[in-house]
């Protein structure tokens, strides 16, 4: 499986009603086609939003999307990256001195 992220504009902050029912449909759709829905993140002003997806390859997910009539600007496959916490050692550097 594949991390998928998807990209979304709004002219303006869709209602809260209309995006839970929308979520649902993609959700179905997503699970048809063995995927799932991780995580999203939507700007202040509810005019951006970002899904993180598992799916076995993009076009998947763009077709649960479609499929749902759902808009979404792109759809594109990511590789996860950690930040490394600072108080971390560095995995060349011993554990003990």
């Amino acid at each position: 499986m594949a991390t998928i992220i998807v990209e979304h504009h709004f002219s303006a902050r869709p209602p809260a009603d209309e995006f839970e029912q929308l979520s649902r449909a993609i959700d179905a759709e997503l699970a048809a086609r063995g995927g799932r829905f991780e995580r999203s993140y939507l700007s202040e002003d509810g005019t951006r939003m970002i899904c993180e997806l598992t799916a076995k390859d993009a076009e998947s997910v763009r077709d649960a999307f479609r499929a749902a009539k759902a808009a979404f600007d792109t759809a594109w496959v990511a590789q996860r990256e950690e930040a490394q916490s600072a108080s971390a050692p560095a995995k060349s550097e011993p554990l003990h001195a």
